[in-house]
């Protein structure tokens, strides 16, 4: 298994979670998708571009720090 921590990747999200250019983001591990911080999700990195309703994914600049879930 490959893992990255750093770098720019399309990831996966809910069609109506919405993000915002600069919006920090986490990763849910039980739906397996990019989410707004939360308890319980993992802070991952920030949205580099914004990803409005509709749309399945939003290009993500991990971080590159270990987390743990908040």
């Amino acid at each position: 298994m490959e893992i990255a921590t750093t770098g720019v990747y399309d990831l996966p999200k809910t069609r109506a979670t919405v993000f915002a250019q600069g919006d920090r983001v986490a990763w849910d591990d039980t739906a397996k998708v990019i989410a707004p911080p939360g308890v319980g999700l993992y802070p991952v990195g920030i949205a580099i571009t914004a990803s409005g309703n509709g749309a399945t994914t939003v290009r993500v600049r991990l971080d590159g720090v270990a987390t743990v879930a908040a």
